[in-house]
C-alpha cells in the first residue's frame, strides 16, 4: 500500500494540516484504502486497483478545495432568491419615498410611471431567481469561503458615490436656488448595492454553518 501513501502525501503537500484538515484527510486515506483492499480482493492489480479509485473520486481540485475549507458547497439559487427578495423590499421601500418626493415636487402623479419603471430593476432580478430556484431548490455550487471583503468593497464605492453625488447637489443648489435636495435619492438608491452584499454574506454565512 505505499503507492497509497505517496499518492495522499502528493496530494494534500500543499495543504496546511490543521487537526480538523488531518481529520478528514485520513479519513478519505481510509476510504481509499478500504476501496484499492476491495478491488484487489476482485484480482485487479494494486496500481489499477488504485488509479480506478481515484477516477471514482471526481474532482480532485474540487476535493482539495473542500478538504482544505478554501472552498465550500453552497446552494447559490436559494441564497440568490433571498438576496434579490430582501433587495425587491428595499426598493420598495426606497422607491415609496423618492415617488412622494417627485410627486411633491414637480412630476404630480406623473412621478408614479418613472418609478415603476425604477422598480422593475428590482423585481425582474427577483422572479429569475425564484424561478432557478423553483427549478433546482437543492442544486449546490463549489463557491469561495463567504467572507466579508464584497461588503467592505460596496460600502466603499457606495461612500465615494455618496460623496460626488452630495457634493454636486450643493454646487447645484449654490448655482440654482430653486433646485431641490436630491442627492438623498442617489445615495439611498445606490446603498441598494452594499445592502444586497450584505445579504448575501449572511446567507452564505448561515448556509455554510447549518452545512
Amino acid at each position: 500500500m505505499k503507492n497509497i501513501e505517496f499518492y495522499i502525501k502528493g496530494l494534500f503537500r500543499n495543504i496546511e494540516r490543521t487537526p480538523e484538515i488531518s481529520d478528514q484527510i485520513e479519513e478519505l486515506s481510509c476510504h481509499i484504502r478500504d476501496r484499492v483492499q476491495d478491488l484487489c480482493s476482485s484480482g485487479m492489480s494494486e496500481e489499477d486497483a488504485l488509479e480506478k479509485t481515484i477516477q471514482g473520486l471526481g474532482n480532485l481540485d474540487e476535493l482539495i478545495d473542500t478538504i482544505s475549507g478554501k472552498k465550500v458547497r453552497l446552494p447559490m439559487n436559494k441564497i440568490n432568491m433571498i438576496m434579490t427578495f430582501a433587495g425587491t423590499l428595499y426598493g420598495a421601500l426606497y422607491l415609496s419615498f423618492v415617488t412622494i418626493s417627485l410627486r411633491d415636487w414637480y412630476l404630480g402623479e406623473a412621478a408614479l410611471y418613472l418609478t415603476t419603471a425604477a422598480f422593475a430593476g428590482y423585481v425582474i432580478p427577483f422572479v429569475f431567481s425564484l424561478i432557478r430556484y423553483c427549478m433546482f431548490p437543492k442544486k449546490t455550487y463549489l463557491c469561495p469561503v463567504p467572507s466579508l471583503q464584497p461588503v467592505f468593497v460596496s460600502l466603499i464605492g457606495w461612500f465615494l458615490v455618496s460623496i460626488i453625488c452630495v457634493i454636486a447637489n450643493i454646487l447645484m443648489y449654490s448655482a440654482f436656488p430653486a433646485s431641490n435636495l436630491w442627492s438623498w435619492m442617489s445615495v439611498a438608491g445606490v446603498f441598494t448595492w452594499p445592502f444586497m452584499e450584505g445579504i448575501l454574506f449572511l446567507s452564505a454565512r448561515y448556509e455554510t454553518k447549518k452545512g
